[in-house]
């Protein structure tokens, strides 16, 4: 059953190559714009690690991704030690660019209430170019 799911998956991408397409364009496109709020990215997968500092509580900026209802997957202490706690960002091909930006916006909101992101930075959507 696994690997009749995994052929299965192969035979979609085979078929319709414009996921993958759409799935680069838009990790392009959420780097781009996480990178003009100040957050480090540092993949070009469709996974994202957004560093959370061992100084600010990641569960109390889970807690307010939630109240956004914006669901991030969070990795913590002690899983892994202090200073390497992130939450992951999951990419997909189907993400449309309203579900992408307000990503980012949510992003950017709690980055500034948590003293993530400096609070002088412009969140303005300039479109971002993608290859």
């Amino acid at each position: 059953m696994v690997l009749a799911t995994v052929l299965g998956g192969l035979e979609v991408l085979e078929r319709e190559p414009e996921r993958i397409t759409a799935l680069h364009t838009n990790i392009r496109y959420v780097s781009e714009r996480l990178r003009g709020i100040g957050v480090a990215v540092t993949t070009e997968s469709a996974i994202i690690p957004l560093k959370i500092p061992s100084t600010i509580d990641i569960r109390d900026v889970g807690r307010r991704f939630h109240e956004a209802s914006l669901f991030m997957n969070a990795i913590e202490y002690p899983a892994v030690s202090l200073n390497a706690q992130r939450f992951r960002i999951n990419i997909m091909a189907t993400h449309t660019r309203d579900d992408l930006d307000r990503l980012v916006d949510t992003i950017a909101e709690v980055g500034q209430q948590v003293g993530l992101l400096a609070p002088h930075r412009s969140f303005d959507r300039e479109p971002v170019a993608c290859r």
